[in-house]
């Protein structure tokens, strides 16, 4: 249930600043998933939330993640 009220709030700049915590503060495999939740959200907030976190993770998984899915939501706006 908790994730359908998520769902319904995606486009929300709330979501996605949730999400983008979670991908810089939590374990790896949470990072992961986050990341991942971002770029499947593909709208303007999730893509500034991905932004961000290119600018914020230090070097290594995470980062290359939010680079690949950020990279990924630039190819669905074309």
């Amino acid at each position: 249930m908790n994730t359908i009220s998520i769902l319904s709030r995606r486009d929300s700049v709330e979501i996605s600043s949730i999400i983008r915590k979670l991908a810089y503060e939590g374990s790896d495999v949470v990072a992961k998933k986050a990341i991942i939740a971002l770029g499947s959200i593909g709208n303007k907030y999730s893509e500034d939330a991905l932004t961000q976190l290119t600018k914020e993770l230090p070097k290594g998984d995470r980062l290359d993640s939010a680079k690949k899915q950020l990279k990924y939501q630039h190819c669905l706006h074309i």
